[in-house]
């Protein structure tokens, strides 16, 4: 069923999320304590794709903004917020950079429902 109606399931499981966000939370911290390795591959993976999008000319002041407004904005509402990339640095149909113009702050719940599926100027036949 979930393979044959990914957009029910994705919508189903959003919803759960919404209404058991510590309980997700505590499964994840499981998964992670008991998968150490997979975590600090899946991590290692994710900086050197970030390490590879970054060009010379990037500004690593203006990027690193972002991450520290995400920070305080995170503690000063309470609310979780995320530095997304506009253009998703892996993706079947485009490769973005990690540069300041393709950063945004969104809240983790944009963020996780964005779910690296959607961007501007995207075309039909590039939706999953």
């Amino acid at each position: 069923w979930n393979a044959k109606n990914p957009e029910c399931n994705k919508k189903s499981s959003q919803k759960w999320y919404q209404k058991n966000k510590k309980k997700a939370r505590k499964n994840v911290k499981n998964w992670e304590e008991k998968n150490q390795e997979r975590k600090k591959f899946y991590s290692a993976s994710y900086r050197a794709r970030k390490k590879q999008a970054m060009p010379l000319w990037a500004d690593q002041e203006k990027i690193n903004w972002f991450y520290l407004e995400a920070t305080r904005l995170t503690a000063e509402t309470g609310i979780e917020y995320h530095v997304d990339h506009i253009f998703p640095l892996k993706n079947r149909y485009l490769c973005g950079l990690h540069v300041h113009e393709n950063l945004q702050l969104l809240t983790a719940t944009e963020n996780f429902s964005k779910n690296n599926r959607q961007w501007p100027g995207q075309l039909s036949c590039q939706k999953d």
